[in-house]
C-alpha cells in the first residue's frame, strides 16, 4: 500500500519476484535433468519489466512482513504491528509452522498412509473475529489506495 511512489513499490515487488524465482531455480537446478528453461524465461520476462518501468529488479528484496507492517501503519486504526501479527497468523497456518500461530489450538493427527498427516486446527472465536476485522480494514484501505492511485 506504501510508499506513495509508483516505482518505489514496482522495484520492491519485482525484486521480491526475482528473489523468489531464483530460490526456486536453485532448488531445481540440484536435481538432475531439470529443465531449467522456465525459470530461465521468467527472470528474462522479469528484467524486460523491470527495464520497461524503468526500475531495478536487482535491488534489495524487501521481506513480505516488512511490507504488510508498513501498510498496516497506513491505515486509520490500526498499528504495523497488529497487521503483522495477523499476517503472520495466517502465514504460519497456511505453511504449517504452529509455532508462529499461538492463537490457535493444533492437533496433529497420526499418519494416515505412508505420507499424509492431517493437521486439525481448532480455532479460537475472538481471535478469528478480530483477524476477520483486521484483515477486512486491510483490504478496505488497499482498494481505497488502489482507486486514487488509478484516478490521478
Amino acid at each position: 500500500m506504501g510508499p506513495d511512489d509508483r516505482k518505489v513499490r514496482v522495484a520492491r515487488r519485482l525484486a521480491a519476484k526475482q528473489t523468489e524465482l531464483n530460490l526456486r531455480r536453485n532448488v531445481m537446478a540440484k536435481q538432475q535433468e531439470a529443465d531449467l528453461s522456465y525459470y530461465d524465461r521468467r527472470l528474462a520476462d522479469l528484467r524486460d519489466l523491470a527495464q520497461q518501468a524503468d526500475v531495478s529488479a536487482n535491488s534489495e528484496s524487501t521481506q513480505y512482513w516488512q511490507i504488510v507492517e508498513k501498510a498496516g501503519a497506513l491505515i486509520p486504526a490500526m498499528d504495523g504491528a497488529t497487521a503483522g501479527a495477523v499476517w503472520g497468523a495466517c502465514s504460519g497456518l497456511a505453511h504449517g509452522d504452529d509455532a508462529s500461530i499461538g492463537v490457535f489450538e493444533i492437533e496433529v493427527q497420526p499418519p494416515s498412509g505412508e505420507s499424509t498427516q492431517v493437521a486439525q486446527v481448532n480455532p479460537s472465536i475472538p481471535y478469528l473475529t478480530f483477524f476477520v476485522q483486521v484483515t477486512h480494514m486491510m483490504y478496505g484501505a488497499g482498494l481505497q489506495l488502489y482507486q486514487q492511485r488509478t484516478t490521478v
